[in-house]
């Protein structure tokens, strides 16, 4: 809660992150420029397999590894992006809209 400037109202609170739209968000806060951003009748968020953008080779360093051709993803990997994903949130929120959706949403859910 405290990248939203809230505490938490109920400690058995549970927040759920929407799943399919984290590699997208990963994407964004990490590659501003790459050209799944630009084109507005396909949202990021509406790219099939960003997983599979992220662990692609043409990073110096991918973002994620790969295991038998499929991304690896583990709790590792994801406490090294989700940073860079939360000091970029305002790049992520501009270029996906579902990412600024949740935020508007929880903030009037849970946030008071």
């Amino acid at each position: 809660m405290t990248w939203l400037g809230a505490s938490v109202l109920d400690e058995k609170l549970v927040l759920c992150i929407p799943a399919d739209n984290t590699e997208a968000w990963v994407l964004a806060a990490h590659d501003i420029q790459t050209i799944h951003h630009a084109p507005p009748d396909k949202p990021l968020e509406c790219v099939n397999k960003p997983d599979m953008i992220i662990s692609n080779q043409r990073y110096k360093k991918p973002l994620l590894r790969r295991k038998n051709g499929k991304p690896k993803k583990t709790k590792r990997d994801y406490q090294q992006l989700i940073p860079v994903v939360l000091d970029n949130w305002e790049e992520v929120k501009r270029i996906c809209k579902q990412a600024a959706k949740f935020e508007n949403d929880l903030k009037a859910n849970v946030v008071r």
